[in-house]
């Protein structure tokens, strides 16, 4: 948890933050690059319908992935993550082992 309260004004730009440094995390958010798999999280696997269709809406696509549809919600080392593991199987990982808030902010 962070030393102070979020303010209202920024909000927004600290989820995104959070988001980010959650899926940039090889230990909460797992990108398996010898089995060519993306462990999602069941916190994350939740909302993959909505993001993939929000993706699809969105871009006009269709037969996105979860992955893909992250990509539009991330920047720097957190996007390349994704990016370098486009086509990789998405499974869901292990409950209660990678949450949003395991880690301590840095």
């Amino acid at each position: 948890m962070p030393c102070e309260p979020f303010q209202p004004e920024g909000i927004r730009r600290a989820i995104r933050q959070r988001f980010e440094e959650f899926l940039d995390d090889e230990e909460r958010f797992v990108i398996d690059v010898q089995s060519r798999q993306v462990r999602v999280p069941p916190v994350l696997a939740r909302f993959s319908p909505s993001l993939i269709a929000d993706y699809e809406r969105r871009y006009g696509a269709t037969g996105a992935t979860l992955t893909t549809a992250l990509l539009p919600h991330t920047s720097s080392s957190a996007q390349r993550r994704l990016q370098d593991a486009i086509g990789y199987a998405v499974s869901p990982a292990p409950p209660g082992k990678f949450l949003l808030t395991t880690k301590p902010h840095r």
